[in-house]
């Protein structure tokens, strides 16, 4: 049996929240299911730092091993933060 990917649903994320981390308010937990696991922490990353919760923010960054798209996506915030 595969593993449930955790994704931005599971963490209550709202409309507002979609429109500005996904740049749509239409996406569902099945469409996300279908990028990976990392790419869903990488979102769940963002909502976080959109809510302003940086400690939250970085348990998802930890999960995401390190590779060019971390450091491009994730670490990038901290240069403009």
């Amino acid at each position: 049996m595969a593993k449930e990917i955790e994704t931005v649903f599971d963490h209550n994320i709202t409309e507002k929240e979609m429109e500005a981390i996904l740049g749509s308010s239409s996406f569902t937990r099945e469409r996300l299911c279908c990028f990976s696991q990392n790419s869903n922490y990488a979102m769940i990353y963002n909502l976080y730092l959109f809510r302003k919760d940086k400690e939250k923010a970085q348990i998802y960054a930890d999960k995401i091993p390190n590779t060019s798209r971390k450091v491009y996506c994730i670490c990038y915030h901290d240069i403009v933060d």
